[in-house]
């Protein structure tokens, strides 16, 4: 911009604005632009570009916030997994138990029938084979329980982690349709 000094000399100054010339009209100084053409984009299009380029930065924030809501949502998902994980292996473990400590009654009971019929002469007898029958009769049905508990235990498990799995997937849906809401509203 050129200054005044008190001589009325113009004194030359670089602020990197459009330079000014003096316009003498009558009474005192004022100035006006040295050019008045545009070499820039119009107020319109100033106004255009800075609305897309705020709408863009909606847009990144929105997406961030969703991908750093799915994360998290993963987080927790592969957290409940583990956890049904950890109730199957002690499923497994307590099944097993249960179904070794099954095996043991039956060797026992097994061991005590044979030497009761022993003692009463009716290891061949049909008393004897009848007794046998009814042992392991009673140790089928008792091992076919275990298992059968075993199998729910385990469906109930899946159907935890799957249940997990649609709630996840339901819960980024969500956030997904956040995510178009909040661009649609930011156009």
């Amino acid at each position: 911009a050129h200054l005044h000094s008190k001589g009325g000399t113009p004194v030359k100054r670089n602020t990197g604005v459009t330079p000014y010339t003096p316009a003498s009209s009558g009474g005192g100084e004022s100035y006006t632009p040295a050019s008045t053409a545009s070499s820039g984009p119009s107020a319109s299009e100033l106004m255009a570009q800075m609305m897309r380029e705020y709408q863009e930065r909606q847009r990144q924030a929105a997406q961030a916030a969703m991908d750093a809501a799915n994360k998290q949502i993963d987080l927790s998902l592969s957290n409940a997994i583990a956890g049904y994980d950890k109730q199957r292996q002690n499923a497994t473990a307590d099944y097993q138990t249960a179904i070794n400590n099954s095996e043991l009654n039956r060797f026992w009971a097994g061991k005590n029938l044979r030497e009761t019929q022993a003692n009463r002469g009716l290891l061949d007898s049909g008393a004897g084979r009848q007794d046998r029958l009814f042992m392991d009769s009673n140790y089928n049905n008792n091992l076919t329980k275990i298992l059968i508990e075993r199998a729910k235990a385990y469906a109930d498990i899946d159907n935890a982690v799957n249940t997990a799995r649609q709630n996840a997937e339901a819960a980024k849906a969500n956030n997904y349709s956040n995510y178009l809401a909040s661009n649609a509203s930011a156009m």
